[in-house]
């Protein structure tokens, strides 16, 4: 698992960290391609620079070229079948190099470590085919998802603090 700090807020006594966190696991590749012998107008093979990385040469996805040609050539887009095979290519491409991630938040009071919380979702990215950074998909997907799961995770430092001082 690979960490990325994202943001740090400090007041007084308490420190919140938002982590981005790789999860290792490829985004949409076995959800959404399975891989099969080449099929004229019905597979996909993946592009040239990425052979190698993955056992399979040609993929099926929930479109097929053909349909999605067809999806293309209604809306009188120019040479359907070869925008069909590139925007598939290129989809196929990203899931192929995307990976998950999450978001942590970290809490410490007076520097010491009380807890740690993730929200249950995830988003996926690629260091080669998006537009944008990690840090800047990772601030996206924060703004998302809302901050109740930083809440939440300082709420559980506090109730712990709480606790200790009940023992102590």
């Amino acid at each position: 698992m690979f960490i990325t700090e994202l943001r740090t807020f400090k007041t007084a006594n308490v420190t919140v960290e938002i982590r981005i966190l790789d999860l290792c696991k490829p985004s949409g590749l076995q959800d959404d391609w399975k891989e099969a012998s080449h099929q004229g107008g019905r597979t996909v093979q993946i592009p040239n620079h990425l052979i190698g990385r993955v056992s399979g040469k040609h993929y099926l996805g929930h479109l097929t070229p053909a349909e999605l040609a067809s999806d293309y050539a209604k809306a009188g887009t120019d040479n359907p079948s070869r925008k069909a095979y590139q925007s598939l290519q290129e989809q196929l491409a990203y899931d192929l190099t995307a990976s998950d991630y999450t978001l942590e938040c970290r809490v410490r009071i007076n520097g010491i470590h009380f807890a740690n919380g993730t929200p249950n979702a995830v988003f996926d990215y690629s260091a080669f085919y998006s537009e944008d950074t990690l840090e800047e998909r990772a601030a996206e997907f924060f703004r998302e998802i809302g901050r109740d799961f930083v809440f939440e995770t300082i709420q559980g430092a506090r109730d712990q603090l709480a606790a200790l001082k009940r023992v102590a």
